[in-house]
């Protein structure tokens, strides 16, 4: 890499990191496999060079320098020695982490902005208003549109007042009837009654009618056929003729 290169590039560089990583590129090889030798002369080549042009070098700089050339030297001085230097070997061990993990940083921070140009490349739709189309919640009315917990409160209130009320006596004849024939029978009660009341629809002769009944109801009030009222808890309940006609 020539001088005059390294010269015009110095002030972007944001670290001594950075310059190393950007000479063992030049080389092409492995941060693993780079001779710290020749890493250390270029570095501190470089940085008299830039030093004699009276550019201003950052401290870090002059620290990594100082610390290559400590490792140099007791690279060289190890030649003539055959005893292993642990604290070299630790040295070389932690320079060469060091810029293996600023490469991964790098790449990470690389493909974070490549994400980003590639998601400033989509339209975000703006959250749409809906409120307009939004029902209006009516605590006291049952229909198609209620909650399946207001649904079995008030089921569960039908049975609760109808025990109070009276008895039911289950009879063991064999009866037959019909969702259907439930929902005609609950129109012909409208068709005389402005709305009805909760015992007059479910005064059957037994818990087999009454269920049925129910299942009945419930089906129009869901089909909007008709719907259910209370104005108050343990309030009596009123059928009305819904919004829909039967099919």
């Amino acid at each position: 890499m020539l001088e005059k290169d390294i010269e015009f590039k110095f002030q972007n560089f944001s670290g001594p990191l950075e310059l190393l990583l950007d000479l063992v590129r030049s080389k092409n090889v492995d941060i693993m496999d780079v001779d710290l030798v020749d890493l250390a002369n270029q570095y501190v080549a470089i940085i008299e060079h830039v030093k004699n042009k009276n550019i201003h070098i950052a401290s870090e700089y002059l620290v990594m320098a100082a610390t290559l050339i400590h490792i140099k030297a007791k690279m060289l001085l190890q030649v003539d020695n055959k005893e292993v230097d642990v604290e070299l070997e630790e040295d070389k061990a932690q320079i060469l982490a060091l810029l293996s993990e600023y490469q991964q940083i790098k790449n990470i921070a690389l493909m974070l902005k490549e994400q980003l140009e590639h998601r400033n490349n989509y339209f975000e739709k703006n959250v749409s208003d809906y409120q307009e189309f939004k029902r209006p919640l009516v605590q006291d009315k049952l229909d198609g549109h209620s909650s399946l917990v207001k649904l079995l409160e008030i089921i569960k209130l039908m049975f609760d007042r109808t025990r109070a009320q009276k008895k039911i006596m289950i009879k063991t004849d064999e009866v037959f009837v019909s969702p259907d024939q439930q929902n005609l029978y609950v129109m012909e009660l409208l068709k005389n009654n402005e709305q009805l009341e909760f015992d007059q629809v479910f005064a059957l002769p037994s818990l087999k009618h009454f269920s049925i009944t129910l299942i009945a109801v419930l089906e129009m009030a869901k089909k909007r056929i008709l719907y259910l009222e209370q104005a108050r808890q343990f309030a009596d309940i009123k059928i009305y003729r819904g919004t829909q006609d039967e099919e």
